[in-house]
């Protein structure tokens, strides 16, 4: 059954032309550089499903930019499997990131992560870069050698995404070699025209509302380089690099990193952004008594979730933060107090903990307030133009002083690319999306996160300081596995994380040692020291 008819009777989804055409090429890369709301998704979704069903036994590897991407389009493709009757006995298992067919066929949606695209390659028919202009050369890398195993029974790679990255990315040089004819490669421009459902009319006007940049890669699939901009798309490049990240839920102590809150109510999504320290001196000579900070965790919230359940995500968090900023205005205002109060409760109950600890032992005082945690320094923050022209400003300097690393998380990088600047008739500076239809809800908690305010008379632990901080790197162990920012500074592909005040250092979750399965199950527990005692 070819794709078209799979789609419209199978999967009851049928594809539009322009979608068929691209699915229909027989070279070895597709790309695919793609407008808003054109049927990226719908097409990488549906040809993954029909090939894994028409080839049994094979594997098809989605590759995404981040984690949260990766299972998202997972459980995407697990409910389409289930809403037809022809497909939903089919899925025999449906994990974070893998769906597996009754016929042997699996579906593996990852994170960029080269490191484990490299274990794969045995079956693998179709490898899909899903936007991939904000994935690293690595993973290009990875995914080419991976389907070359199996190129003369047909296998491709297909590269879809907004577009994104330098002249010399390699969405960009593949999409232009199959412009310029390559043999090998087939590229596809899809602008908002080929989406019948859009109004053509309302997108046209958008030429004169929103910048440039924004126009030629969401509307018209083209790529810019964002002149103009706050935050040059060139620049951000350098700050760049393909390092893996954790999420809020599994980053931990003991280092105490800094965290921004932005809620978001109608329009905007709420999101989360921890800035931590790298300590990467040793990797970095020429860098030595310089601290190097990166964003040690990204969460957006889906629009419409309620702030309550933000707040308790955030509180579920094993982290023990160094300052949290959470920006109060206006819906913020009870979010912000809940959090605070919530994240004060838990400092006292754990000094109350340790006091108890103390008494019950021979123990000196630092002893056991040795390993308790600062308490975090509230830094409610409440927006105004001004603020946000000097931590915009701030953030501005960091990345191009070059002591702030980002991960290639495609909101993040989307909307500082996004942010201009105005200068207002009486001197204000105003820092704003392209356009009232723009989130700007992740680059304002990562803003917040710097915390560059005043508190009175007093700085409340902020960035602009501990960027001169004379805290010397902790020294950890050298990494097996290194990545490079576009301007060249070196960091572990999984790096440690150090306090931003201090030398409390965490580990990347690989190198932490793990207890076993049995310690943490209580049934399995007792009856190990029942068989023990009895033995």
């Amino acid at each position: 059954m070819n794709l078209a008819t799979f789609a419209e009777r199978v999967l009851r989804r049928p594809l539009w032309p322009h979608q068929l055409e691209a699915a229909a090429t027989s070279k070895f890369v597709t790309t695919i550089a793609a407008a808003r709301r054109t049927g990226k998704t719908v097409l990488a979704e549906t040809l993954a499903i029909h090939t894994a069903f028409a080839n049994a036994g094979s594997e098809v590897i989605v590759l995404s930019a981040t984690l949260d991407s990766a299972r998202r389009l997972t459980e995407s493709i697990g409910a389409t499997l289930n809403a037809s009757k022809l497909t939903r006995g089919a899925v025999v298992a449906d994990f974070s990131t893998r769906v597996k067919l009754a016929n042997g066929s699996e579906i593996i949606s990852l994170p960029s992560s080269p490191k484990q695209v490299r274990g794969l390659g045995a079956g693998v028919l179709l490898t899909i870069l899903d936007e991939a202009g904000f994935q690293g050369q690595e993973m290009f890398v990875a995914a080419h050698y991976t389907a070359l195993d199996h190129r003369q029974e047909g296998s491709r790679i297909l590269m879809i995404g907004t577009p994104w990255g330098g002249a010399e990315h390699f969405f960009r040089r593949a999409y232009e070699a199959g412009v310029n004819g390559d043999p090998d490669h087939a590229s596809y421009r899809w602008t908002h025209e080929v989406n019948p459902l859009l109004d053509h009319a309302y997108l046209e006007r958008q030429r004169d509302r929103v910048s440039p940049a924004e126009y030629a890669a969401e509307v018209l699939g083209e790529w810019s380089d964002a002149a103009g901009s706050l935050f040059g798309r060139e620049l951000l490049e350098r700050a760049t690099a393909d390092y893996d990240m954790p999420t809020l839920a599994t980053l931990h102590g003991p280092a105490q990193p800094m965290l921004g809150c932005d809620w978001g109510a109608l329009f905007d999504r709420s999101a989360a952004v921890a800035i931590g320290r790298l300590p990467v001196a040793r990797l970095n000579p020429d860098r030595r008594g310089r601290p190097t900070f990166g964003v040690a965790a990204v969460e957006v919230w889906p629009q419409g979730t309620r702030l309550a359940d933000v707040v308790s995500d955030v509180l579920a968090s094993p982290t023990p933060w160094a300052l949290v900023s959470p920006e109060e205005t206006g819906v913020g205002a009870g979010p912000s107090q809940d959090l605070l109060a919530h994240l004060r409760r838990r400092s006292a109950d754990a000094y109350d903990q340790a006091v108890d600890r103390y008494r019950d032992t021979e123990s000196e005082p630092w002893e056991w307030m040795r390993g308790l945690a600062h308490p975090p320094i509230p830094n409610p923050v409440s927006t105004t133009a001004a603020k946000k022209a000097t931590a915009y400003g701030f953030l501005l300097s960091l990345l191009e002083q070059e002591p702030a690393v980002l991960p290639r998380h495609p909101d993040l990088l989307r909307q500082l690319a996004g942010l201009r600047f105005e200068q207002g008739e009486r001197g204000m500076t105003r820092i704003e999306a392209d356009s009232p239809g723009t989130h700007d809800d992740v680059a304002d908690a990562l803003m917040l996160a710097t915390a560059p305010f005043s508190r009175g008379r007093t700085r409340a632990l902020p960035a602009r300081r501990l960027s001169r901080a004379e805290i010397p790197d902790a020294r950890v162990l050298e990494p097996s596995d290194t990545v490079t920012t576009g301007g060249g500074l070196v960091l572990p592909r999984s790096p440690f994380w150090q306090s931003v005040n201090g030398g409390e250092l965490t580990m990347p979750v690989a190198l932490q040692p793990k207890a076993e399965p049995e310690d943490r199950n209580p049934v399995l527990t007792r009856a190990r020291e029942y068989l023990t005692t009895r033995s």
